[in-house]
């Protein structure tokens, strides 16, 4: 069994995004913004949103150790549960 130390929360407890991002033109570039006052030093928090953990293995290259939003996909129609 894991130790209390090692328990990790997910999302972490007081996590609030306080940036943004938006595309700004056809080259990919992304510009990420302040949503309220910072001062130098502060972290730049932003959620990775409400994902399971095949998107966020796939697209992030990790899986939160615990996600109220995971699912599974037992078939992918009702054709293939027949």
């Amino acid at each position: 069994a894991a130790s209390p130390a090692a328990v990790v929360k997910w999302p972490p407890a007081g996590c609030v995004d306080n940036i943004a991002w938006s595309a700004l033109d056809d080259d990919g570039v992304i510009e990420f913004a302040a949503t309220r006052d910072m001062c130098a030093g502060d972290e730049a928090l932003m959620s990775y949103g409400e994902r399971s953990n095949d998107h966020f293995l796939m697209y992030y290259g990790f899986v939160p150790p615990r996600n109220p939003h995971d699912d599974v996909i037992v078939f992918s129609d009702v054709e293939h549960a027949l």
